[in-house]
């Protein structure tokens, strides 16, 4: 009888303990899922950046334009008569400086400048034109000191007048004649140079 009192003790005392066991496994379970404790997840590692083959990786920039250059000029001469000083001579024109745009074709710019006419403050420091209105170059070359320059038929349109006539010359050869690489200047219209210009 005392042995099977013992075994029922010892029944009972590992029941007692199994039952321990599954109470203190049961509350660490539960402290898992206790409101308000946050499990932070371990963190990857973070893969540096690889660089495709082929492509240029580089900084995303904001570039700022440079500013812009100071357009180069260049300084020539048109030749326009002034009534405060040329008195009764026809073939008198004197010089103004205008400033235009560098360019290679510094001949061609002085013509253009000289067929635009005076500007108005010029045009009150007593500086006119015989020029008439709408003449074009239709071509203009240098060669071996002679320049040869060809205009529209404005360039005769409605003028009259041997004073004139050698105004307008005078203009378009001072005009030219004042570049070192000018020494005579032929003038023509629609490829004519007999008969033009007549007063």
């Amino acid at each position: 009888m005392r042995g099977r009192r013992l075994a029922i003790i010892i029944v009972l005392i590992l029941g007692l303990i199994i039952l321990l066991f599954l109470y203190w496994a049961s509350q660490r379970q539960d402290q898992r899922l206790v409101p308000g404790v946050t499990v932070t997840p371990t963190a990857q590692p973070t893969q540096a950046p690889t660089a495709t083959p082929g492509a240029i990786n580089t900084p995303t920039t904001t570039t700022t334009p440079a500013p812009t250059e100071e357009q180069q000029t260049t300084v020539i001469l048109a030749f326009f008569p002034n009534t405060s000083r040329g008195g009764d001579n026809c073939e008198a024109v004197f010089p103004v400086q205008r400033m235009v745009p560098e360019t290679q074709a510094v001949a061609r710019a002085a013509l253009q400048e000289l067929l635009e006419g005076p500007t108005a403050q010029e045009v009150q420091q007593g500086y006119s034109t015989s020029i008439p209105s709408g003449v074009q170059i239709q071509s203009l070359t240098i060669e071996n000191g002679t320049a040869r320059v060809d205009f529209n038929e404005a360039l005769e349109m409605g003028v009259g007048g041997s004073c004139r006539v050698a105004a307008i010359r005078s203009q378009i050869r001072q005009t030219l004649l004042h570049f070192p690489t000018v020494n005579n200047v032929v003038i023509s219209i629609n490829g004519r140079t007999e008969d033009i210009l007549q007063p």
